[in-house]
């Protein structure tokens, strides 16, 4: 019995004995993978790629952007980008993003988070951003504006706020008080004395509506409502017969600014004389022998000038044409028509003492001359054109161009002509008469 005892405990202590050999082998041989290699445990000795552009909706109502980064991946040795992504925002409190620094020689990720926001902002927000509206009868428009919030600048789009009698609506602004900035809400305030703006209206929209025939453009305008300005888009009214429609105006009457509502009137039948003829337009001449031109002038239709462009005419020997003229008669200016008029022949000057006789004309030429060459002028204002002529130089003609001549007050520059007298040619010389 103690025999077979003692077999039993000595086997059970070789089978333990062994099996603690065995057990004690293999853990010695297990590798702890919970920490990589001693190369893969180093940080990054190189920065970081410059950080990638994301695409994103540039607000999200109570959420903050967390920027996407780059990540180092030990165990590939190698960058890894983190795309961003929207945080819900925590009141009081500002995301500061994670950022990579160096120390000595490895770059260290120092990780983002929330931190306590500045209840107030020190720095001035930025400038506002542009609004475009329309009108909107019955509203006034509440500009956008800048809010801190969770030690941000949040940009608040504008909305219409129905008008008010009585009042008008008093935009918010940032103050600055003791170092930091203060938002003072807008709110609807009294306006007994803002029935008329003291400053000029802002300047007027640039509106291109093209041509509509049968129909006039009226132009759109700056109006007063409730304190402030509002614009009245223009619009198309019919045409009336014998009428013209006058514009509306801003007038500064003492100390305030007045509308003056436009409307259909009778045109004055002449202008009144704070209303000169524009200068003349310049017209391209082109004139064939045995023509004369008559040229173009503003003439006065349905309250306004209008331009009649200039024409050609036959030209009328011995004759010219004296142009129209606009002049000031009875509180107003008034057209007077031209018209054909005759040459006059200036008297030949008297012989001067001791000169000679001319010469008689039997010399001059017994042909008449060749037809006037065409001579392609446009219009100088203060000027006349003097044509060009042909003259009898050793026995044949020869052309001369013609030159201007400026105006002279009360006078009329007369061309040159030929004259056959007897079996001859005379050239009488221009001038003024």
């Amino acid at each position: 019995m103690r025999s077979r005892l003692h077999r039993l405990l000595v086997s059970t202590g070789l089978a333990a004995a062994t099996l603690l050999g065995t057990a004690g082998s293999s853990f010695a041989q297990v590798r702890d993978h919970r920490r990589g290699p001693p190369e893969a445990e180093a940080a990054p000795r190189e920065a970081p790629p410059p950080p990638r552009e994301e695409r994103h909706d540039a607000r999200r109502e109570g959420f903050v952007w967390i920027a996407g980064r780059w990540d180092w991946r030990r165990r590939e040795h190698r960058w890894d980008w983190v795309p961003g992504h929207w945080e819900r925002e925590k009141r009081g409190h500002r995301w500061r993003e994670s950022r990579w620094e160096q120390r000595g020689d490895e770059w260290v990720l120092v990780d983002g988070g929330w931190i306590q926001a500045e209840v107030r902002p020190t720095q001035a927000p930025p400038p506002p951003r542009e609004e475009r509206i329309e009108a909107r009868p019955g509203f006034v428009w509440v500009r956008g504006r800048w809010d801190w919030r969770n030690g941000n600048w949040l940009w608040v789009d504008g909305h219409f706020e129905r008008e008010r009698a009585g009042k008008h609506w008093r935009e918010a602004r940032w103050e600055l008080r003791d170092g930091v900035y203060v938002l003072v809400d807008g709110d609807w305030i009294e306006a007994p004395v803002a029935r008329f703006p003291a400053a000029a209206p802002p300047a007027p929209r640039d509106e291109r509506p093209g041509a509509r025939p049968g129909f006039v453009w009226v132009r759109g305008r700056w109006d007063w409502r409730a304190g402030n300005w509002a614009w009245v888009p223009g619009h198309w009214e019919r045409e009336r017969a014998a009428q013209r429609w006058n514009e509306g105006r801003w007038e500064l009457r003492g100390d305030h600014w007045e509308w003056v509502e436009g409307g259909w009137i009778e045109p004055p039948r002449f202008p009144p004389l704070d209303q000169p003829p524009p200068p003349p337009q310049r017209e391209e001449i082109r004139l064939e022998p045995g023509q004369a031109w008559v040229p173009g002038h503003w003439r006065w239709d349905n309250g306004q000038y209008v331009w009649a462009p200039g024409a050609r005419a036959r030209a009328q020997p011995g004759m010219h044409y004296q142009s129209g003229q606009w002049v000031q008669r009875d509180g107003h200016w008034i057209w007077t028509n031209g018209d054909w008029v005759r040459d006059e022949v200036p008297p030949p000057p008297p012989p001067r003492r001791n000169e000679p006789p001319p010469p008689p004309t039997a010399s001059g030429p017994t042909s008449p001359p060749p037809p006037p060459r065409v001579e392609p002028t446009e219009a100088r204002e203060g000027y006349v054109w003097a044509r060009g002529h042909h003259e009898w130089r050793n026995d044949h003609y020869e052309w001369i161009p013609g030159h201007w001549e400026r105006q002279r007050a009360r006078m009329t520059w007369v061309e040159g002509r030929w004259e056959q007298r007897g079996n001859v040619w005379i050239y009488i010389e221009g001038g003024w008469h």
